[in-house]
């Protein structure tokens, strides 16, 4: 699917299923997606539209690092204007409150959306016999231990699949997560037991709890049904990985099942600094 001159995306296939493809379809009112990139500061918004090349400064308390170059954000349409050399000129508004008209309904078609592209981009690399992509979440493997990253609780770690005909071999990534198992406590070339709570697809690896005491709270992928909810009281929980999009984590007290919070809500949730906390509570 192209998208500017030289620049194709099988992952946007769906969006112009039932967005405009080229600048002379638009028109006012319409919400679009962009590609962002930053030049000297400030950050700019390119249409994906295949014939129209024009940067828009994306409005909003945006800084230097806060968006990377390659994200998308969406902009709503306040007017087309045609030129005398028939031409199309847009322009457009960037700011949370005009691209976000469904409140909690978008948050929820946001992340669905973010799942519904790891999912399909774990079964390309399937295809492509990446050995990270036959991974399942919540599934057993044993690791090696090959390294401890300095100043950090993460390892890097070799892990192999345990239960299934075809041994499976992949690099990842473990978090200790419980205080009084730190990431120094094993040992260089060590075996050790894990669940896998993560698939990578921008890294290419999978990401692994190492603290056996958990395992029991981490459900194999397909055992729970999917479902959205909002519990009524604050909630306990682990968090096993983070990126800019989810938090993956585990209830401390109640059934076992893994539980995915929105980190990001919406395309242009511009955030200008990011936390991450081992232990979380979610409301």
């Amino acid at each position: 699917m192209k998208t500017h001159s030289g620049t194709y995306s099988y992952r946007l296939k769906e969006y112009f299923k039932t967005h405009p493809m080229l600048a002379q379809s638009v028109v006012k009112g319409a919400l679009l997606k962009g590609n962002c990139i930053t030049v000297n500061g400030t950050v700019y918004v390119t249409p994906l539209l295949s014939n129209y090349s024009e940067r828009f400064v994306v409005n909003g308390p945006v800084g230097h690092a806060s968006v990377s170059d390659g994200s998308t954000i969406m902009m709503r349409v306040k007017n087309v204007h045609k030129t005398a050399a028939n031409r199309f000129q847009l322009q457009v508004n960037t700011l949370l409150e005009h691209v976000c008209a469904n409140g909690i309904d978008g948050v929820h078609e946001f992340v669905a959306a973010y799942m519904r592209d790891v999912d399909d981009l774990i079964q390309r690399y399937q295809e492509q016999h990446f050995a990270f992509a036959n991974f399942t979440i919540g599934q057993h493997v044993e690791c090696v231990v090959e390294s401890i990253v300095p100043n950090s609780e993460k390892l890097a770690i070799e892990v192999h699949a345990i239960d299934k005909k075809s041994k499976y071999v992949t690099k990842g990534i473990a978090t200790a997560i419980l205080p009084n198992k730190p990431a120094t406590s094993y040992k260089v070339g060590s075996k050790v037991p894990g669940r896998v709570v993560w698939i990578d697809v921008e890294r290419m690896l999978v990401h692994v709890c190492l603290d056996q005491s958990l395992f029991e709270c981490i459900a194999l992928n397909g055992q729970n049904d999917s479902q959205t909810a909002i519990p009524k009281e604050p909630q306990e929980c682990w968090v096993l990985f983070a990126n800019k999009f989810v938090h993956v984590c585990c209830l401390k007290h109640g059934p076992a099942q893994l539980l995915i919070v929105p980190v990001k809500h919406h395309y242009n949730e511009i955030r200008t600094t990011e936390k991450q906390n081992a232990d979380k509570t979610l409301k």
